[in-house]
């Protein structure tokens, strides 16, 4: 919590804008204590490469540094401090898959971001429907690589979606409608509730399992390379 604390300090002395993603963020917000959120590193998220990279540069007199420069088609760079043990994933998009190109950009996350309580004032992270939407992509990610369902990834979802009132919920069909990953949404909010009885609205289920034919990627097959990969 220090190191991060310092790291956002350095970053907006530097004038480089950023957002905390994932469990990092979701603790200081979502969870009753910061403590019951386990995340093994930080995820931040920035404009651009290049403002990624600025931040790399930012960072080093801090003892941060790039063991490896990010590949072409990358979209996160390894920033680790030696001695304290902090590893930063500095993220330019919320997914590598060319097929998610239409999640909403860094402009639109920042404009909707909320405070996160005991960051300091340049701690920002994404806002409820946004992280909800991550969520799902996320999860959706681990399933392709072949890591399956983690509990923690999946109870995210559990009280993201449990927090969502009616216009919410109408936000967060919008936003996978224009993202084109209605099915990723509708099944990881299904395995949810198949877990722990999350509560959906049924009429948010039914627009997305509408859009899905839209879909840039089909969720199913996500599942399938999911089990394929759990058999070898």
């Amino acid at each position: 919590h220090a190191a991060l604390v310092a790291v956002l300090a350095r970053l907006h002395a530097a004038g480089i804008p950023v957002l905390v993603l994932k469990g990092t963020a979701l603790r200081c917000w979502l969870y009753p204590q910061p403590y019951l959120r386990e995340s093994s590193d930080i995820d931040l998220l920035f404009a651009t490469r290049e403002a990624a990279m600025a931040a790399v540069a930012a960072l080093q007199p801090m003892g941060y540094a790039a063991p490896y420069v990010p590949g072409r088609f990358a979209h996160e760079v390894l920033c680790r401090h030696p001695t304290k043990r902090v590893d930063l994933d500095l993220h330019w998009g919320l997914s590598g898959n060319p097929a998610m190109a239409f999640l909403p950009n860094f402009r639109a996350l920042h404009a909707a971001a909320q405070p996160l309580s005991g960051l300091g004032s340049s701690g920002r992270g994404l806002g409820q429907v946004d992280a909800l939407l991550h969520a799902c992509v996320h999860r959706a990610s681990n399933l392709e690589s072949g890591q399956g369902d983690r509990l923690k990834w999946l109870y995210d979802v559990h009280l993201l979606a449990g927090r969502l009132e009616d216009g919410e919920w109408e936000a967060l069909v919008a936003a996978c409608r224009s993202a084109r990953v209605c099915g990723i949404a509708g099944d990881a909010l299904q395995a949810s509730s198949g877990l722990f009885g999350t509560t959906l609205s049924r009429t948010a289920m039914e627009a997305l399992q509408a859009g899905v034919p839209n879909d840039a990627l089909d969720a199913h097959r996500l599942r399938e390379a999911a089990a394929r990969l759990a058999t070898h």
